[in-house]
């Protein structure tokens, strides 16, 4: 009588390899592709909510800039890099870029305001909630005089231009 089993053996452990090398294969084409799917839109309800959880709170740090790219990651856009002063040139495809006297801003869109604003090199950016008359919004900010989140109205100067996440509807 032949023994069989070292040979049935390595027939399993050949074929366990084969299977686990073509579903490794598969992933690595659908997964790419999984990823790349396009980010969901959001609405003004869920930016409500947004603001309203992050009220008071310094989630994203203490800086505008970081409540901002915080908004980009809830939007599902990417976050921008630099000061304050520079994310109107630095905002990328997947923001909408309006110049200044070119859009009247609506909620949800940020406003880029320039050196000129505050006096400050680093500029200062904003989300905007409403308008609240032909001088002033009403934004959700923070570090405007050393603060976390808020809702304040604030002044219409020193704009540089406006930007909106291309997920907001």
């Amino acid at each position: 009588m032949t023994d069989y089993s070292g040979f049935r053996d390595s027939v399993r452990r050949n074929t366990r390899k084969a299977l686990l090398a073509m579903v490794v294969t598969i992933a690595a084409f659908v997964l790419p592709t999984a990823v790349a799917t396009p980010a969901q839109a959001v609405t003004i309800a869920q930016l409500n909510t947004w603001v309203n959880g992050q009220d008071g709170l310094c989630t994203y740090g203490t800086q505008c800039v970081s409540l901002i790219n915080g908004y980009a990651g809830f939007a599902g856009v990417s976050s921008i890099s630099g000061n304050a002063v520079n994310f109107y040139a630095n905002a990328n495809g997947t923001w909408i870029k309006y110049a200044l006297g070119a859009h009247t801003p609506v909620k949800g869109d940020v406003v880029v305001y320039n050196a000129n604003h505050s006096g400050n090199a680093y500029g200062h950016v904003a989300l905007i909630l409403e308008n609240v008359s032909a001088t002033q919004f009403r934004v959700f900010h923070q570090n405007y005089n050393g603060t976390c989140a808020h809702k304040e109205i604030i002044s219409r100067t020193g704009i540089s231009g406006y930007i909106r996440p291309t997920t907001l509807t």
